[in-house]
């Protein structure tokens, strides 16, 4: 192979790598404001921390993720 075709190889790695990281950090976080039950109760900043979990299922395929998270935060809020 030619180098330049390896170190383009490397830096697809590279950016999927971290992209992957990059939506996890993203999710965690909103799932740590869900918690947060003085944070739900506004309704404008629950509406974009679903918006913002709505993108990460539809392009980066989340969504098992987020029906446990959802599952488990039902279950301890009922």
């Amino acid at each position: 192979m030619h180098t330049s075709l390896i170190l383009l190889m490397l830096i697809v790695v590279d950016v999927s790598s971290f992209l992957c990281v990059t939506c996890s950090l993203i999710t965690n976080n909103c799932y740590k404001l869900l918690e947060n039950q003085n944070v739900t109760k506004n309704k404008v900043v629950r509406d974009a921390i679903f918006q913002i979990l709505g993108v990460m299922v539809k392009r980066f395929n989340h969504t098992i993720g987020l029906s446990i998270v959802l599952l488990a935060l039902t279950y301890n809020i009922g």
